[in-house]
């Protein structure tokens, strides 16, 4: 299955200026541990959704688990990111990417 641009193409994850104060992985993190990240600013929607790409790029060819993966990707977790700089939270999975 081709990824079309996430398969080869390098995404920025952090915003210029921005260093967290430690790494984070999506690897095995519940949504909770999610939520509590963005929460706490040590992550963002952009940085999660392109860890998780970044996993659907390694792996697909061997796990064959993904039909489809959103081209808008990135650019909704941009929005999403913005909307929660400026206070506005849609609810409690707001900016956490969804697998069906």
């Amino acid at each position: 299955m081709a990824l079309g641009p996430f398969a080869t193409q390098t995404v920025s994850a952090q915003p210029s200026g921005r260093v967290p104060a430690r790494p984070f992985s999506v690897t095995e993190a519940s949504i909770t541990e999610l939520r509590s990240a963005l929460e706490q600013r040590r992550t963002t929607s952009r940085e999660i959704v392109t860890q998780y790409l970044t996993r659907i790029a390694t792996y697909e060819d061997k796990l064959h688990a993904a039909i489809t993966v959103n081209p808008r990707a990135l650019a909704i977790a941009d929005s999403l990111d913005r909307e929660r700089a400026a206070g506005r939270i849609r609810g409690p999975m707001h900016g956490i990417p969804i697998t069906l």
